[in-house]
């Protein structure tokens, strides 16, 4: 909120193929910001970070998309 003065979040689930062909299943939240790409950026690192994820999707405004890939440690 003080990032960004508000979001809106749901819980979602989810799978994914690792490198290795491993299928990993996930139960995530999906949040809804409207900010700066710059911010985005920065939440999406920290949330990734925090939540220990390997990956964030971000959708942008207009259909585009980007993974951020926080710095944390390989599966396994």
């Amino acid at each position: 909120i003080d990032t960004c003065g508000g979001f809106t979040a749901h819980d979602v689930r989810g799978a994914w193929r690792g490198e290795d062909g491993e299928i990993f299943r996930d139960v995530s939240t999906v949040y809804t910001v409207a900010t700066s790409l710059d911010i985005a950026r920065g939440l999406a690192t920290q949330l990734g970070k925090d939540a220990k994820q390997h990956a964030i999707y971000v959708k942008l405004p207009g259909g585009d998309s980007m993974i951020i890939t926080p710095a944390y440690a390989p599966i396994g």
